[in-house]
Parts: structure tokens; sequence; C-alpha cells
């Protein structure tokens, strides 16, 4: 497991990181729709929630987490992660 929170890549697209869930969009009622890794060296990815791995994630809010994905394209300033696992530290 990387330490620090470092992200450790395994491939050109894959991608291990070690942070916390957080919410970075709401709906009117402020509710989150949009969830990122924020990792301890200041990077965030967006968490691409069209999986369910993605949207298990979106219940772990404000939780450390490692995840291991394959990173995409960059939208609103994030590159997307599309989790294929993770866990609660």
């Amino acid at each position: 497991m990387p330490s620090s929170g470092e992200k450790k890549r395994l491939s050109s697209d894959t991608l291990t990181a070690v942070g916390i869930i957080i919410p970075v969009e709401w709906d009117d009622r402020g509710n989150p729709t949009a969830v990122a890794i924020a990792t301890y060296n200041e990077k965030e990815y967006l968490i691409d929630l069209g999986n369910e791995t993605g949207k298990r994630l979106h219940a772990a809010i404000h939780e450390k987490v490692e995840v291991k994905g394959v990173l995409g394209k960059k939208t609103r300033k994030r590159r997307i992660l599309t989790v294929e696992a993770f866990k609660r530290l």
C-alpha cells in the first residue's frame, strides 16, 4: 500500500490511491451528487458513479479509503477514476 496517501501507478492508466471520499457537487436539497477521492498529496480524482463499485463509494463520504481503478479523461479540472475495488481503512 502506498505510504502517506501517495498514488502508485500500476500501468499507464491504472492507479492505487489512499485518501478521503469528499462530495464535490450537490443537488438543490444539499445532497451530494458527485464525489471524489482527495489524496494526501493534494490530488483529487472524480469518482465515476457509472458502475456498482463507484456507487458504493458514494456512501463512503468522509471515510478514509484505498481505491484501485483506471484513470480516464479530465473533466471539471479533475481526472475521472473508474474504481475497480476499494477498501475502507
